[in-house]
């Protein structure tokens, strides 16, 4: 989901308080969870028309970065090479809770600086089961699409609906559908499953150990 130009002044001004608090709290040599912390505090809540009440908004932790890579390899080897791989600008993206059924969102401020992308998707709890990479890749690569081209969910060849999320799905069916000969072995860190069809064998590629079931 897009908004438009919010609150420009504001939005400026919360990036700078945000870099010059995390200079400040670096010269202290606090770790880098705890500026985290201190950048998300300075983040304030906001409504968007179209998914609410923004709250809760914090940075992405290390963990949820990884996952996020892998979830992004993962939609974009399942749609093929006509989908174009938008980058992920971590300084910019963010976690956070909102008031209505929505995914993501992406707010635009007076350039890209200021610019943000919000995730509400919740976090797999173990890499087994691929719907939860599939749905973090799908909104990650559609914000990002609006981030980097300005598009709209406008129901148009540019609505990354229509280049990430619908085909994606209609990838995934097919790559589960399509069973592998022989029995090949995906191996990650020591750890080996049988591949059963493509959307493991895409899966493996992109490190993701789609058997385990320990906690991420």
């Amino acid at each position: 989901m897009v908004l438009p130009v919010i609150g420009g002044i504001a939005m400026k001004h919360a990036s700078f308080l945000m870099v010059f608090v995390g200079v400040i709290l670096a010269g202290l040599g606090l770790s880098r969870s705890a500026q985290a912390m201190a950048v998300a505090a300075d983040f304030p809540d906001f409504n968007s028309p179209a998914c609410g009440d923004i709250t809760q908004i914090r940075p992405m932790t290390a963990n949820e970065r990884a996952l996020l890579v892998k979830a992004r390899c993962f939609v974009l080897k399942v749609i093929g090479p006509r989908a174009p791989s938008q980058e992920i600008v971590w300084s910019n993206f963010y976690h956070a809770k909102s008031g209505k059924s929505c995914h993501g969102l992406t707010r635009f401020g007076y350039n890209r600086e200021t610019s943000n992308v919000f995730l509400f998707d919740s976090f797999p709890r173990s890499e087994k089961g691929l719907v939860g990479f599939l749905q973090l890749g799908s909104t990650t690569l559609h914000e990002f699409h609006h981030y980097w081209t300005n598009s709209r969910d406008d129901n148009t060849p540019n609505d990354p609906k229509n280049i990430y999320d619908d085909p994606a799905l209609d990838g995934m069916l097919a790559a589960i559908s399509q069973r592998l000969p022989g029995e090949p072995a995906c191996t990650i860190s020591g750890d080996s499953s049988i591949i059963k069809n493509r959307a493991q064998e895409i899966a493996c590629e992109c490190g993701i150990k789609f058997w385990s079931s320990d906690p991420l």
